[in-house]
């Protein structure tokens, strides 16, 4: 089930309009072109797009409106649980995860559909339990993670691991 809200005008050169989805006990607003458009794609890079009455995915390649600009999910309590950016279908910049209680989860960092930068997760009480830093969808550079209890530091190169370290106990 969709509800188009309303017209947004432009939003860079485009226009564009926002759409709802609901998924289970989750609602979705995003906004999507206005026009249907005829984009070159990726093949490694999800593409997301609005065509019957619903929010889809898919990699490699689209059949709707693509998603541009904003992108929220609301749990049931009305709480946010996502907010992120789609660039023509993809996403774009930083997108921010929600727990249900409403701290934050997790960042990540997005350019033209692939991860690139940081990766931070937190756990519920707020502290860094994994970061890692992405360079074309792979790991690549420092990541700090833990591990059966134990805080590791993790050296990758394109996705290789390279060098793992333990540094500490979790808890400390």
């Amino acid at each position: 089930m969709w509800l188009i809200i309303t017209n947004c005008g432009a939003q860079d050169q485009f226009n564009t309009r926002k759409v709802s989805d609901f998924r289970g006990d989750t609602s979705i607003v995003a906004d999507i072109l206005s026009d249907l458009t005829t984009e070159e794609v990726e093949p490694g890079v999800f593409y997301y797009w609005f065509g019957q009455g619903q929010i889809n995915a898919n990699q490699g390649g689209y059949s709707g409106h693509l998603l541009h600009g904003e992108y929220l999910e609301y749990g049931p309590s009305g709480k946010m649980l996502l907010k992120g950016t789609h660039d023509k279908g993809v996403r774009s910049g930083r997108w921010i995860y929600w727990y249900k209680a409403g701290s934050v989860r997790e960042t990540r960092e997005y350019e033209g559909g692939m991860l690139e930068g940081n990766t931070i997760r937190y756990s519920p009480d707020g502290r860094i339990i994994h970061s890692a830093e992405y360079r074309d969808n792979r790991l690549h550079g420092d990541m700090t993670t833990v591990l059966n209890d134990t805080v590791f530091q993790i050296k990758y190169k394109k996705g290789i691991e390279k060098k793992r370290v333990p540094l500490h106990a979790y808890d400390e």
